[in-house]
């Protein structure tokens, strides 16, 4: 059974990075005609209207990839009946599960 790896928190943190870096060039090539050119976006990217977004959509995209891969880790360790089986059988099944 494979544990949790810094490979799996580095994977995280890279494609929350990649995220940001896809983002931030969104809002690079929209902003490029109102500054007038690459050179202004780029030195205003920080302070563009629409950063606060970017920031936003990133911690939300890198907290779903953590919980994505940390489940993934969590279902190799216990198994796909373990961790999906309380949420696809119905109550009265796991009622008769548990009673003697």
């Amino acid at each position: 059974m494979d544990q949790a790896s810094p490979d799996d928190c580095l994977r995280t943190l890279l494609y929350a990075i990649s995220v940001f870096v896809a983002r931030l060039r969104e809002k690079v090539f929209e902003a490029r005609d109102e500054s007038g050119g690459f050179g202004s976006v780029l030195t205003n990217l920080f302070h563009h209207r629409e950063i606060p977004h970017v920031w936003a959509n990133t911690i939300a995209v890198g907290w779903a990839l953590l919980v994505f891969n940390a489940l993934t880790v969590l279902r190799e360790y216990v198994g796909d009946d373990k961790l999906l089986g309380p949420f696809l059988s119905t109550r009265s099944e796991q009622m008769e599960r548990t009673e003697p």
